[in-house]
């Protein structure tokens, strides 16, 4: 979810229905508040997986660029958004 607009209107939406299903089957003792802890978490992984997503992409074309800076801009957006920066002051 690169788009963060899109990614704004059905991430609630969307984490809520996991939570939801994750108890259903048999998950306990993690709160919806732990599922969004994790959440962040998991959002400092993101940039990460940007390097991976485009090796094989000829990164002389523009194209390359602007798929690039999307992948960058969304992945740093959703950190940033989730309060994820916090996480790593917590590993220092």
């Amino acid at each position: 979810l690169f788009i963060p607009d899109f990614r704004e209107e059905i991430e609630q939406e969307v984490l809520a229905h996991y939570h939801k299903t994750l108890v259903k089957n048999g998950v306990e003792n993690y709160s919806k508040d732990e599922l969004m802890q994790d959440y962040a978490v998991g959002m400092l992984f993101g940039p990460w997986v940007v390097p991976l997503a485009v090796a094989s992409l000829d990164l002389s074309s523009d194209y390359a660029h602007r798929i690039m800076d999307k992948l960058l801009f969304g992945k740093f957006r959703a950190a940033l958004d989730h309060g994820a920066i916090r996480w790593l002051d917590a590993l220092a």
